[in-house]
């Protein structure tokens, strides 16, 4: 009894990890069209934008028509304030900090995943 329900938790734990695994991958942020930071700077220069919120290196630009759209920051540390002498609103943001528990689990996976097959193993 003891050992069937070992063998379906570690079933259950494999199939988890996989899953866990497949997902994390499908998890990448999707490519947008592209804009150049030189493209966004002319649009707020031309009154084009309306907000930016920075979230680190990320600049989150809402145009005056159009959807929102993502670029990366190449460190000009003028930025702000030639964005501010164009008239846009800019806001900053704090880094989006991921769950301490998702990346344990991320690392620690594999090795309890062996842990588990290596006690599977020596019961067998």
């Amino acid at each position: 009894m003891n050992n069937n329900l070992f063998q379906k938790a570690a079933i259950w734990l494999v199939i988890a990890l996989v899953l866990f695994t497949v997902f994390k991958q499908f998890d990448k942020p999707r490519a947008q069209d592209s804009v150049t930071y030189s493209q966004f700077m002319d649009d707020a220069k031309n009154g084009k934008v309306s907000r930016v919120d920075v979230q680190g290196r990320n600049l989150v630009v809402s145009p005056k028509e159009g959807s929102k759209y993502t670029i990366i920051s190449p460190g000009d540390i003028w930025m702000v304030g030639d964005l501010m002498k164009y008239g846009v609103q800019v806001t900053g943001k704090a880094d989006d900090e991921p769950n301490v528990l998702v990346q344990a689990l991320y690392y620690l996976g594999p090795t309890l995943l062996i842990i588990v097959f290596w006690f599977y193993m020596m019961r067998q």
